[in-house]
């Protein structure tokens, strides 16, 4: 490993001296720390490929911006677009090419009989910054198949810092988690430069589609299927380019699917996606299973407490980074100011949202409202928290409709969320009366949110929607019908 990060350092040594004006120019924080980052997630090949691309770019920029009327047509016309329209000419799929390459190879190994039997965890990496409620429902699974018998081993495919005692202390509330970690090994595989050792036994699942890729090669290599721990249909995560087209490729290899929701199985049904692109009859059944994500357990306030409240309390669900897109922050802010504006929150009313990595924000809603914008409700007791809010407003444009509008229902708030796809009003209507449902447009998330604040005053109405059929205990979520399935995909 030394060697390989030595023989990397004395290349870009190479580059340095060979083209110092530019890498000069490039140097900044930013800058500096991407190549960092670079160095940690890829192998040293595609990290050579990402500084040459972006000191050819740089030159290439440079011969832009210098073109004069004796230059080459193409010069002159890069030229005049860069002028009308800044950015146009950069060639970003040039630089990705290096690192699709990379993310399709199949990691270092060697079969060894006598290795001992493993499950295969592969997580692009374990960073409690970044463990939400996907990384929990993953740990859980670890946790449940550990109990069932089988040794896991989590493979970091994106990241080679594993910091163990931060991970304690993030899973410091919830001990068998802890203890799941614990018991795991955990292997770094994102360099390439160790060999893993699989036995002809092992099993693969993987945690997102980039990961299923590296669990299918290696599956691929016995003969087997990998697992897909299907959390979501990935695909929406980019725009319609080439990682939305292998997101989609991923779902036509050969594998098992465990989804977290039915309602998610329900989609991929709907649109014969993955394990249900083809017809296997009876043998259906041995290729998916799904199970319900437990909610956080949540106690609604009881009709005293609703009455007592002289202030009326809206939580937005309010993710405004770029990887959170499918929450539509930019919608929810516009129909909140549009409800405000209409005089649907006239009274006493006050404006929180949660779910930013950032610093703290206020956000102006309009007509003097302001809302509070931060990464966690400020009282530690979460399930306790959701019950001090009258109106929840989570948006997801997805198949996957989160789990948070569901503890918010069962915290006793009136919920505006949207619908998707098969996942329609009356689906989610039928789940609990306290959600009211929209579609994914400021105009109908105000009316939502004008026709949710004319059923706050309902107390009782909100109580009894409070309690709907959906677990709230992960042994419930995997339960012994649920696990007998797992096991045998895991033995398959």
């Amino acid at each position: 490993m030394i060697n390989v990060k030595a023989g990397l350092l004395l290349g870009l040594t190479r580059l340095f001296f060979a083209h110092p004006w530019v890498l000069i120019k490039r140097v900044n924080l930013l800058n500096i720390r991407l190549l960092l980052a670079a160095i940690r997630r890829h192998d040293p090949a595609t990290v050579m490929n990402y500084v040459k691309h972006a000191i050819n770019q740089e030159k290439n920029a440079a011969r832009i911006q210098s073109a004069d009327d004796s230059a080459s047509p193409g010069l002159r016309k890069a030229r005049e677009l860069e002028t009308r329209y800044p950015g146009i000419t950069v060639p970003v799929g040039l630089g990705g090419i290096s690192i699709l390459e990379e993310k399709f190879s199949v990691p270092n190994h060697k079969v060894d009989p006598h290795a001992p039997t493993r499950v295969n965890v592969l997580l692009p990496q374990l960073d409690p910054l970044i463990m939400f409620g996907g990384y929990i429902a993953c740990l859980q699974f670890i946790r449940k198949i550990q109990d069932a018998g089988f040794r896991v081993r989590i493979l970091l495919v994106e990241s080679d810092r594993f910091d163990r005692e931060a991970v304690y202390a993030k899973l410091a509330s919830n001990p068998p988690l802890q203890q799941a970690v614990a018991a795991a090994e955990v292997e770094d595989i994102t360099s390439g430069s160790n060999t893993l050792v699989i036995s002809p036994h092992d099993a693969f699942v993987g945690y997102s589609f980039w990961t299923c890729i590296k669990a299918h090669r290696l599956a691929e290599v016995l003969g087997k299927k990998f697992i897909f721990f299907l959390q979501e249909y990935e695909p929406i995560f980019h725009s319609h380019d080439s990682y939305y087209a292998i997101g989609s490729y991923v779902y036509r290899l050969p594998h098992r699917a465990i989804f977290n929701t039915r309602l998610l199985a329900d989609y991929f049904k709907s649109k014969r996606l993955g394990v249900f692109s083809m017809d296997r009859g009876d043998e259906l059944e041995e290729h998916y299973v799904s199970f319900q994500h437990a909610l956080t357990p949540t106690s609604p306030p009881s009709v005293d407490q609703l009455l007592k409240r002289e202030t009326r309390r809206l939580l937005f669900y309010g993710r405004p980074e770029g990887h959170a897109r499918r929450n539509l922050f930019e919608i929810g802010i516009l129909g909140l100011r549009a409800a405000i504006a209409q005089g649907a929150f006239d009274g006493d009313w006050e404006f929180h949202g949660v779910g930013t990595l950032g610093p703290e924000y206020d956000i102006d809603l309009g007509h003097g409202r302001i809302m509070k914008l931060r990464g966690t409700l400020p009282q530690g007791d979460y399930g306790a928290a959701l019950g001090e809010y009258d109106i929840g407003l989570s948006l997801m444009l997805a198949p996957h409709p989160s789990i948070l509008p569901f503890e918010m229902a069962s915290a006793g708030q009136i919920v505006v969320t949207n619908a998707y796809e098969s996942r329609t009003a009356e689906t989610l209507r039928a789940i609990s009366s306290n959600i009211e449902p929209c579609e994914a447009d400021p105009f109908s998330v105000a009316n939502a949110l004008a026709t949710a604040v004319g059923r706050v005053a309902l107390h009782q109405e909100r109580i009894d929607g409070a309690s709907f059929d959906w677990v709230r205990d992960w042994d419930d979520a995997f339960d012994k019908s649920v696990m007998d399935r797992i096991s045998d995909m895991l033995r398959a």
